[in-house]
């Protein structure tokens, strides 16, 4: 299960697309106002990538360092200790990758203070990964709801962190021996979770492969959630191109 919130006083359409990354077949979630910015990154073979913080060009220097760490094969330290300076550079920020074997690393930066953690993830387990230190969380999922999806949700909308709440995108991760079933849902946090209602964030529409777009006035409220499709990945190098967005967008920045 993973799922990712975008805060911010400014609207901006979110992408969900199925694209090429760095070779590997992969759904990714971005948005291009204000320049294009990688949220998550999920890939056909068990790997996944989350990414939150300021700066277009920042995020372009994680995302190649995701995919130095993906043709290694495998997370070290060393490679690990590239993510300070990009985030220290952003001012704030947090960088996540989990690899198909579910050894799990991330940073967090924020005001000068780093937070980061390299072990592996057993079945149950969550962690909360937002963009100050002091707000990180990690648990049992089943501290929140039995069904990991509600929980999520919950767990999203309990969130200490951002005051400027907007979408909400939720992926539930079913790997099989020839692909990976993405079931994706939506929700708006308008904080009333935290009975937090002093920012300006909002909803955001959201644009699902290349045709369907979803109001963002017509997302419930978490932790109620809709459906809004599935994409199957499959162990191939390059992704069915009649489900490619993001090169389009590209060409049009």
């Amino acid at each position: 299960m993973v799922a990712f919130r975008r805060d911010a006083i400014f609207p901006a359409e979110l992408f969900i697309a199925q694209d090429n990354f760095y070779g590997k077949n992969a759904e990714i979630q971005f948005k291009v106002c204000g320049g294009l910015f990688f949220h998550t990154v999920i890939t056909s073979d068990g790997w996944i990538i989350a990414s939150g913080g300021f700066g277009t060009s920042s995020n372009q220097k994680l995302m190649t360092l995701a995919s130095q760490i993906m043709n290694n094969g495998s997370i070290t330290q060393e490679l690990l200790e590239n993510t300070k300076p990009i985030l220290s550079n952003m001012g704030l920020g947090h960088f996540l990758i989990k690899s198909p074997d579910n050894y799990v690393a991330f940073e967090i930066y924020f005001d000068g203070t780093p937070l980061n953690k390299f072990f592996k993830m057993n079945n149950g387990e969550f962690i909360s990964v937002p963009n100050d230190p002091q707000y990180y969380r990690e648990g049992l999922y089943s501290e929140f709801h039995s069904n990991p999806l509600t929980a999520a949700a919950e767990i999203e909308g309990t969130d200490l962190w951002g005051v400027n709440r907007r979408n909400v995108i939720l992926h539930d991760v079913e790997k099989n021996n020839d692909s990976t079933l993405l079931k994706i849902w939506a929700a708006y946090d308008d904080g009333s979770l935290l009975e937090r209602n002093e920012g300006k964030g909002g909803p955001d529409n959201i644009r699902f492969l290349d045709d369907l777009i979803i109001n963002g006035k017509d997302l419930p409220i978490i932790p109620s959630m809709v459906k809004i499709g599935e994409i199957n990945l499959l162990n191939q190098e390059e992704p069915d191109n009649s489900k490619t967005a993001i090169k389009a967008i590209k060409n049009n920045l």
